[in-house]
């Protein structure tokens, strides 16, 4: 098993892009294809829930969740959705 940081861009879309978060999550998988498949089965059956981080997340709305870049332990990203706008985010949390 390798050890990877998953940062999931976490979106309270009821405030237009004003509540825009990003959390790190350490996850493990054998290997980058497999995280992938892992992440995308669990974002589908509901399985993470990396808005926990946030205080008070409860009220502020709906939210979407999308992992939005993926290093591994040494810090290299190896995976980053150019969708996603990094910079918009109000913090970085860690769960």
């Amino acid at each position: 098993m390798k050890n990877f940081v998953v940062f999931w861009e976490v979106d309270f879309f009821d405030h237009d892009g004003s509540e825009i978060y990003l959390v790190k999550e350490k996850m493990s998988a054998n290997d980058l294809d497999s995280l992938l498949e892992q992440l995308d089965e669990g974002i589908e059956n509901d399985e993470f829930t990396p808005e926990q981080a946030i205080e008070n997340n409860f009220d502020l709305g709906n939210v979407n969740i999308e992992y939005a870049l993926i290093e591994d332990c040494d810090g290299k990203v190896l995976y980053e959705d150019k969708d996603i706008d990094r910079s918009k985010a109000k913090k970085t949390l860690e769960l």
